[in-house]
């Protein structure tokens, strides 16, 4: 197992995680069921009306004793704003998870998706509205 599965308790050969709260935001339902299989619980938080993406506002009131990580859920090409989330992160010691699977090749500040928290995650799926 990977140094970075370690710290975020993360086993996948065992298919196992700890109870862990997330955050995803109209996301496909594999992203909350991921952490599900794993069991953790996901948590949600209020979106962005214009780009359907994570509100940074809305995630510290989700935040509790359990969670783990933020997972923002970057749609429809574009990114969340990724600033706040990362402050967010550092103050409340959580990883962020970025699932890029729908903005493969967005950019945020000039970084792409998928490079601006702890991991990132994409898929090869053709479906994806990128």
């Amino acid at each position: 197992m990977s140094r970075r599965n370690r710290r975020l308790g993360v086993d996948p050969l065992r298919m196992t995680a700890p109870p862990i709260a997330s955050f995803a935001v109209l996301p496909f339902f594999a992203t909350a069921g991921c952490i599900a299989r794993l069991g953790g619980r996901p948590v949600f938080a209020d979106i962005d009306p214009l780009t359907y993406n994570i509100a940074p506002a809305g995630i510290e009131a989700a935040i509790t004793p359990a969670t783990k990580a933020i997972l923002p859920v970057h749609l429809f090409g574009q990114m969340a704003e990724m600033d706040p989330i990362l402050d967010i992160a550092q103050r409340h010691k959580l990883y962020v998870i970025e699932d890029a699977a729908q903005a493969i090749g967005a950019e945020y500040k000039g970084r792409r998706a998928g490079s601006l928290g702890h991991l990132g995650c994409f898929s090869d799926v053709c479906e994806h509205d990128t």
